[in-house]
């Protein structure tokens, strides 16, 4: 089970864009299972939006409680190295490596589907590089999936966001609260989700 060894199930800050401190970018009540709510796991009551340690343990324990072998046949701490379409079995061949054992094997299912999303691939625009160098920026570059605890360290200083989504929003008000300076928002659209995002 996942919730056992979150550390080693887990994709490090590496892959995934889940930079530590991320808090919900939407109300818990939103999200919040009918049949057991955030209050009854916590037995007591919590703000709107809260940190995402938080919902990955009730989502866990909700999955575990109504479906105890859930994870049974999850993956964990594993790659997809290859993935081939085969017409004579109808069939896709996945090619796995396990990270942790550093063993290589191949899978076969009926349908595969990439589901992690864009946001995990660390992107930055070459038009964004070649400002920065252009202007002999001297400052850290990072993309939002290698934030980490840099946040913490910025306690009075000026933090700019390139772009206005949801990591943005993320990042910029787990900025403020951990004590910035000021932090400035740039903006293609000025229509973005951090338009409504002001303090």
């Amino acid at each position: 089970s996942p919730s056992g060894n979150e550390a080693n199930s887990m994709p490090s800050n590496e892959t995934t864009n889940m930079y530590e401190g991320l808090w919900t970018n939407g109300a818990k009540e939103l999200f919040e299972f009918f049949d057991y709510t955030f209050e009854d796991h916590y037995n007591q009551s919590l703000p709107a939006y809260v940190p995402r340690q938080f919902v990955l343990d009730y989502i866990l324990k909700r999955v575990e409680r109504n479906e105890p072998d859930f994870f049974s046949h999850a993956r964990f701490n594993t790659e997809v190295e290859f993935v081939q379409f085969d017409e004579t079995t109808n069939q896709f061949n996945i090619t796995i490596r396990e990270t942790n054992l550093q063993k290589t094997s191949t899978v076969h299912f009926d349908k595969c589907i990439w589901a992690a999303g864009t946001n995990g691939l660390q992107a930055v625009p070459k038009s964004i590089e070649n400002v920065l160098q252009k202007g002999k920026f001297q400052g850290t570059v990072m993309h939002s999936s290698s934030a980490g605890n840099v946040l913490s360290d910025s306690i009075g200083k000026r933090i700019l966001m390139i772009g206005d989504a949801y990591s943005a929003e993320d990042l910029t008000l787990q900025a403020l609260k951990l004590g910035v300076e000021m932090v400035y928002i740039l903006s293609r659209s000025s229509a973005g989700i951090c338009l409504d995002a002001v303090s």
